[in-house]
């Protein structure tokens, strides 16, 4: 056992100080809560009260909260959330300028997932899932315009299947439409710019068969 705590201690002594910060700071993301020197210590194996310089480094890194009349070290999340009353709140705040990002929260808080769920399931929040089904935006659900939809509606709506790109060509054509190329020239010197001049006095190409026989050249 002593050879062991000597080898732990001896690879902690050879960290630079910037691994010893990044291991502290994990460490202190996954126990969630404040912790001392001593249980920094237990966690780690890096003995920050025999340093004044990681100390100082510590207490002032943006993602460790200091508590100076406890001298506890704390991680700090973007977003300090620690209910599902917190995650709405945050939701309702930022209802303006559209959804969270799942991944701007996920170390926020140790029951993020589950309040995800459970707000879900509530109907108060509205989750955009990745192919996996795994929350990837989430938006606060505004009750007040949610519109019922009947039965039949719903069942229509899940039948409609959009076409893969792809097909989409194939499909347009199918139903009597015609795909719209678009086409980007660079500005590559007087020729081109002189031909572009010729090509502009020629009547436009329609591509939408329901716009055959419309003159847009003699339109005002």
């Amino acid at each position: 056992m002593h050879g062991i705590a000597a080898a732990v201690r001896s690879s902690s002594s050879e960290m630079s100080m910037n691994t010893k910060v990044y291991n502290i700071i994990n460490a202190l993301r996954e126990l969630d809560k404040e912790a001392n020197e001593t249980e920094i210590m237990r966690l780690t194996a890096i003995n920050v009260s025999g340093s004044n310089e990681l100390r100082q480094l510590l207490s002032n890194n943006p993602k460790i909260t200091y508590h100076p009349e406890k001298g506890t070290y704390q991680y700090k999340p973007k977003y300090n959330l620690r209910s599902k009353e917190d995650l709405l709140n945050l939701l309702h705040e930022s209802r303006e300028t559209g959804g969270t990002d799942m991944k701007e929260l996920q170390d926020s808080w140790s029951g993020l997932a589950a309040a995800v769920q459970e707000l879900k399931h509530d109907g108060d929040i509205t989750v955009l899932t990745t192919k996996d089904e795994k929350p990837k935006i989430l938006f606060w659900n505004d009750r007040a315009s949610n519109v019922n939809m009947s039965p039949e509606f719903h069942e229509y709506w899940h039948k409609v299947q959009i076409p893969k790109e792809i097909d989409l060509a194939k499909e347009l054509e199918r139903a009597g439409l015609k795909s719209m190329e678009v086409f980007t020239t660079a500005n590559k010197g007087d020729g081109q710019l002189k031909q572009s001049k010729r090509r502009s006095n020629k009547r436009i190409r329609l591509t939408n068969v329901h716009l055959e026989g419309l003159d847009l050249m003699g339109l005002p």
